[in-house]
């Protein structure tokens, strides 16, 4: 769980914030939201097929 934590933290998606032993991560929504439109962008979309 750290390993992906620590990937995303450093692909910026993440922010960590230390208190004493305790870690603490909330989303950078403003790099998500462009993450996901970037995804958008490349993964085609699949259709049904019927």
């Amino acid at each position: 769980m750290s390993h992906h934590l620590k990937e995303l933290a450093t692909a910026g998606l993440i922010k960590p914030r230390r208190e004493a032993k305790f870690s603490f991560y909330s989303l950078d929504r403003k790099v998500w939201a462009e993450y996901l439109a970037e995804m958008r962008r490349r993964v085609p979309v699949s259709r049904k097929r019927t």
